[in-house]
């Protein structure tokens, strides 16, 4: 007895590793193919789907496999030993689809529908083998641990909850930092020798298994009996509507904690983890419960109450939050990471352990097939095919139609419909019973009091007034006006720009502009406002501007009201906006360009990363024409020196001639464009005088930099080659070795803890001196007219070196510093 007790006890430890490796699996594969794809919310639906139909295939398919073996652990072994080898060959498979996606994406860009269908057949392919095998381990498992008289609720309850444990392991790993430790290749080798570990002891375990004997009782007959038949497939219903909730929930619970949360890799990841260990203990409370209840009685109440929490989740978060504040969190990184766990507990974790009991009561209750092996594949595929369409339903159908609040209340409403038909006649209490009379007066108490439509959009703060707000997949965008500010939010607190600082955001896309002689075909990667591309339109050169945006709201928004500062940018003819990820649009397109500009990119949010990676700027390079130019804008309030230097090296490893244009000189929100020159092209600088004159004789801008030729060169600040800065120690930001992605969000925290700071004021004054150190830097013989390239550089050091002064309380200095910087330009004069 003992033996045995110990072998199931290690069988258990598989099955949690297993779902650990299941988990490296789905995030990275998630990662790559988005990277492929884009990371748009339809890619990543489509991504998703395909995943959940190898997991209902292989459920359904290996459960009567394993109901027609004699040693189901050999079987589990198999599979496990399968996902392993089918899993080698995926990156194999997206290096081949990246040869011909292109292709795919220039046929199919215009017809969205079938684009998305194309990208889930894709997946599918490359991931079917393995994630068939995935969704059999389970059926596999339970028959070998269970055999076919047993308890599958309790049994199956337990073994489903320790499968869940290890998926939330798995997903912590994935989410909070093992693609930093051990690069993507790295981290992915690790889930395959964990695959391989577990079916090497599995197969071990199976010499020793008892024999048992197959199931051969014909399942139709059973399925399609009388009674039995209908009660089959009202669980069958039940199983189906209770993926379909569960995962759309999922997807509404993370739209709505965007509001709030950081919406980093990290915070995503807690979101998950919290999710999935509500799962799991919903799935062992079935296995505890079941000692003392019925599995109709706990079926019918866990349904019943899951639907009263879950409509006052919406609620609970504006009132933990003030009022959908931003959660800063508290401590460290590690207690501000669990913080962040612990509001996301507080929020969703008792709705998704009640909701999360659904599945095992089905298993314990449901009689359509004889065996275990069935008893657990079919409902467990049924639940499956489910959970492929509530996140469709929920982020395509009912967000942009309802809201988020009122689609959190719809399927609150479904969970309140399955808990009352649920049960067969006989099996619901007489007259109503006592749940209906707690359930429908808390429901009305809810419904009137802290109803989920009462969720807002976005945060409103003093003095602001919303005019304008859309949800989608994609996020919540909001347009707010604060005391004639305009503003564009995505997500409640990240502002995307206004039309504050107009004369800013057009000047980031002049001065790439002016710096390339005929720019004729232009492209903005991000719109934001579209203050930035809207600066195109006052050159007279371009003649087509793509301006690429993730977001479709946020076109909507800079369309309606925006519109007087981005000079009606979306409906120029010149024009053509893209809803698309830059990324993707950039790699599938055979379009290439003069001028290539990318917007100031919040660097911790999830997905912004990889804009600064080495293979992204590898493609923008294939993008440009000969002379091309290509801008990437930073925000130095986002990025600490460390991330700096790397995306700077990350630059640098791509492109030969890199210089470097300030943005503005305000020290406590500097910006930096790192500007590549496709060749040795010089600028002409007597020209870019004359065109400037030009701009102004049109009334192009009021820029008081770029009124005249010196206004505009004191923007330049250098180049980053030879020996002037010394980068890339912290390492290149890649595909494989995602830097930035994860760095970003930790170095946010340290400077809310004053423990790290941005990377302005005096340390940027700093790296303005070390470049002026040398006489003559490479990037300098690109400019030819004008003062020599040197007196620019350091004159606009001397006058950013005095903001910085200025700003620190010693206007003395700050004077004298703007001294040296005049007396520089007049000397040479």
């Amino acid at each position: 007895m003992k033996a045995e007790k110990n072998r199931v006890r290690v069988l258990h430890v598989l099955f949690g590793a297993s779902g650990a490796a299941a988990l490296i699996y789905q995030v990275l594969w998630v990662r790559a193919f988005a990277d492929l794809f884009g990371a748009t919310a339809e890619a990543a639906a489509a991504i998703l789907a395909a995943f959940f139909l190898g997991l209902a295939f292989g459920s359904d398919y290996f459960g009567r496999v394993a109901d027609r073996t004699e040693r189901p652990l050999r079987l589990y072994a198999g599979l496990e030993l399968g996902i392993g080898v089918a899993a080698l060959p995926v990156l194999a498979v997206l290096v081949f689809y990246r040869s011909v996606y292109d292709e795919l994406y220039r046929a199919l860009i215009g017809v969205p529908g079938l684009f998305t269908l194309s990208k889930m057949a894709l997946t599918a392919i490359a991931l079917f083998p393995a994630t068939a095998m995935m969704g059999g381990t389970l059926p596999a498992m339970g028959r070998a641990l269970v055999g076919d008289r047993g308890s599958l609720g309790r049994a199956g309850g337990r073994l489903y909850a320790v499968n869940i444990v290890g998926a939330v392991v798995g997903a912590v790993l994935a989410a909070f930092g093992l693609p930093l430790w051990l690069g993507t290749r790295g981290s992915y080798g690790l889930a395959v020798a964990l695959s391989l570990l577990v079916a090497t002891a599995a197969a071990l375990l199976a010499r020793s298994e008892p024999l048992q004997p197959p199931v051969t009782e014909p399942a139709a007959a059973v399925e399609e009996s009388g009674a039995a038949g209908a009660g089959s497939r009202r669980l069958l219903a039940v199983a189906f509507g209770s993926g379909l909730a569960t995962l759309g929930l999922q997807l509404l619970w993370t739209r709505m904690l965007a509001l709030v949360l950081q919406n980093s890799v990290y915070s995503f990841g807690a979101v998950v983890a919290v999710f999935l260990g509500g799962l799991a203990l919903g799935a062992a409370l079935v296995a505890w419960l079941l000692r003392w209840l019925s599995a109709w009685r706990i079926l019918r109440l866990s349904l019943l109450a899951t639907a009263l929490l879950v409509l006052l989740t919406p609620s609970l978060l504006t009132w933990l939050t003030g009022g959908l504040e931003h959660y800063t969190g508290y401590g460290g990184w590690l207690a501000h990471s669990l913080s962040t766990i612990g509001l996301t507990a507080a929020v969703i974790l008792l709705p998704v352990i009640l909701a999360g009991m659904a599945l095992p009561c089905v298993w314990e209750l449901w009689r359509g097939r004889p065996g275990s092996g069935s008893r657990l594949g079919r409902p467990t595929a049924v639940n499956t095919l489910g959970a492929i369409l509530g996140p469709l339903l929920a982020g395509f159908v009912a967000l942009p139609k309802l809201g988020l609040g009122a689609s959190i209340g719809l399927i609150g409403g479904l969970y309140l419909l399955m808990g009352e038909t649920a049960a067969p006649r006989a099996q619901r209490p007489k007259r109503g019973g006592w749940e209906r009379a707690i359930v429908y007066p808390a429901m009305v108490f809810i419904l009137a009091f802290y109803s989920p439509t009462k969720l807002p959009v976005a945060s409103v703060g003093e003095g602001e007034r919303l005019i304008w707000a859309r949800e989608s997949a994609r996020g919540a965008v909001a347009v707010v006006d604060r005391a004639g500010d305009v503003r564009i939010k995505l997500d409640n607190h990240y502002a995307i720009g206004g039309s504050g600082v107009v004369v800013e955001e057009r000047r980031q896309g002049h001065v790439p502009l002016l710096l390339h002689p005929e720019p004729r075909r232009v492209a903005f990667i991000g719109m934001g406002t579209g203050i930035t591309a809207g600066a195109a339109l006052a050159h007279a050169g371009p003649q087509r501007i793509v301006v690429m945006e993730l977001v479709p709201e946020v076109i909507e928004a800079a369309r309606e009201h925006l519109r007087p500062w981005n000079e009606a940018l979306v409906d120029d003819p010149r024009v053509q906006v893209v809803a698309e990820d830059g990324r993707n649009h950039l790699a599938g397109t055979n379009e290439s360009f003069d001028v290539i500009v990318a917007d100031l990119f919040v660097p911790w949010r999830q997905g912004v990363g990889s804009l600064y990676t080495r293979e992204h700027f590898e493609t923008v390079k294939e993008r440009l024409r000969p002379g091309g130019i290509f801008a990437q804008w930073l925000p130095l309030w986002q990025l600490s020196r460390r991330e700096f230097e790397i995306i700077a090296a990350t630059f640098l490893e791509v492109f030969d001639r890199v210089t470097l244009w300030r943005g503005v000189f305000n020290p406590a929100g500097s910006s930096l464009a790192l500007v590549a020159h496709h060749d040795a092209r010089p600028i002409d600088l007597a020209a870019l005088e004359s065109r400037l004159a030009d701009l102004r004789a049109r009334n192009a801008f009021e820029d008081g930099f770029l009124a005249e030729l010196t206004g505009f060169m004191i923007l330049y600040a250098g180049d980053l080659s030879g020996e002037a800065v010394r980068l890339g120690a912290a390492g290149i930001n890649s595909a494989v070795h995602p830097r930035i992605e994860w760095l970003a969000p930790r170095t946010l925290r340290e400077v809310e803890l004053g423990r790290n700071h941005w990377f302005s004021g005096a340390e940027l004054a700093d790296l303005y001196d070390a470049i002026n150190q040398a006489a003559s830097l490479p990037g300098d013989r690109l400019l030819t007219g004008g003062l020599p390239p040197r007196i620019y550089r350091r004159a606009g050091a001397s006058f950013y070196r005095a903001e910085v002064l200025a700003a620190s309380g010693d206007p003395g200095q700050a004077e004298e510093y703007r001294r040296r910087a005049f007396q520089l330009l007049d000397v040479e004069r």
